[in-house]
């Protein structure tokens, strides 16, 4: 009877009389996929082997409850050994590494593969972005784990096989591949340069958010004094007038137009593609964020597009729920811009979505604060899209 001897780095099992090299045969350890159209469709019924790996948006896992359905995600993947290896127990030892944000390294977990009439295969595994998705498998960090926080950069790591009672050392990696890079600049005006500390915790979510649709956000951050021409506390960011002026479309205040002339002109600071000012406040009602797109902006102001306004005090102070911090505003004003879009889902965009899919929309008006797992804080795949556009655009 043949039994296994040992294990290469590469992925590859030794199974055979180490004195008698003809009878040997060697397994390959595998991470498979499904293979999807350009829709995150399943086109087979069979899985591939994997040279990249994705966050799952969970669109397509998640049911009207919130209840996650791995196997039902185009974005899961499973460990598998194309042998039943004589039908022993084989587990594998599987966590997540060199992730930019320490944070996201999720904890090796060994999980058990099953040995039906031609192999051994894990059950479906997923990549995701924050707490609350990783948490959303009953058995998080332990044994038979099935969700794995990662980040874009960052590598599914097979560290171990274990085969019988015999464990082998194994250093097989699969890594996430950004499909995208948007460059971002978060800007602290004046005073509310005092709250970058918290906003440190927005971008981070930012980050998580555009992570599930395969964009890696280079953010950085800057501060500059408040234009003498505005007043802190009373930002104005449009003149509340559209679709009248030179073909339609909305005009930016002059308190925003300020601040960006001031921006671009500061040594060191300047403008990157994708620019957000935090103000201490804006003027005119509970107004957390604007965005101007190209879409929906004067063609005299267009210069100004690609930017977005938040206010601290609305965001961090939350009038409409005191002490939750308006977390997703950020992520979703930088929505705007990258999908060059306005709102969509429910009334906004004449979708007919499932319920449960407009809920999971980061760019639905005034999303549910809520960090919940079925709370609107995913992109769907039209958003995805059209965020790719625009980034392929700036590009040509």
């Amino acid at each position: 009877t043949m039994e296994p001897k040992k294990i290469t780095a590469s992925g590859l099992i030794w199974i055979g009389d180490e004195g008698a090299t003809s009878n040997a045969l060697l397994v390959p350890v595998e991470v498979v996929t499904p293979a999807l159209n350009h829709n995150e469709e399943e086109i087979f019924d069979r899985l591939f082997g994997a040279e990249e790996l994705k966050v799952a948006k969970m669109e397509d896992s998640l049911d009207e409850n919130g209840v996650l359905d791995i196997d039902a995600d185009p974005h899961r993947f499973h460990v598998r050994i194309p042998s039943r290896l004589g039908g022993k127990p084989v587990t594998a030892k599987l966590g997540t590494s060199g992730n930019l944000g320490l944070g996201y390294n999720d904890p090796v977990t060994e999980i058990p593969l099953t040995a039906n009439p031609f192999q051994q295969e894990s059950q479906s595994q997923l990549l995701v972005s924050d707490e609350v998705d990783d948490n959303a498998d009953v058995q998080d960090e332990q044994p038979g784990d099935r969700t794995h926080r990662i980040m874009p950069y960052g590598d599914v790591e097979i560290s171990e096989v274990k085969i019988g009672s015999v464990r082998y050392p194994l250093s097989m990696k699969v890594r996430v591949k950004p499909q995208r890079i948007a460059e971002v600049r978060v800007i602290f005006v004046g005073t509310a340069s005092a709250y970058q500390g918290e906003f440190t915790e927005f971008i981070k979510v930012a980050k998580e958010r555009f992570a599930q649709s395969g964009i890696h956000l280079d953010v950085d951050t800057k501060s500059i004094p408040a234009p003498t021409t505005i007043n802190e506390d009373d930002f104005h960011h449009d003149d509340g007038v559209a679709n009248n002026h030179y073909g339609g479309g909305n005009l930016i205040h002059q308190n925003m137009k300020d601040v960006v002339a001031l921006a671009d002109s500061t040594e060191g600071v300047g403008l990157r593609t994708f620019t957000l000012f935090v103000v201490n406040r804006i003027t005119g009602g509970d107004v957390a964020g604007r965005a101007f797109t190209k879409k929906y902006t004067a063609p005299i102001d267009q210069p100004y597009t690609n930017r977005a306004v938040l206010s601290a005090e609305h965001i961090i102070e939350n009038p409409q729920d005191p002490g939750n911090p308006r977390k997703y505003t950020l992520g979703h004003e930088l929505g705007h811009l990258l999908t060059n879009d306005g709102h969509y889902g429910g009334e906004y965009g004449g979708t007919n979505l499932p319920l449960y899919k407009i809920r999971q929309n980061l760019m639905k008006e005034n999303p549910d604060p809520v960090d919940a797992l079925d709370g609107p804080k995913r992109l769907t795949i039209e958003q995805e899209k059209k965020i790719k556009k625009t980034l392929d655009d700036l590009n040509k």
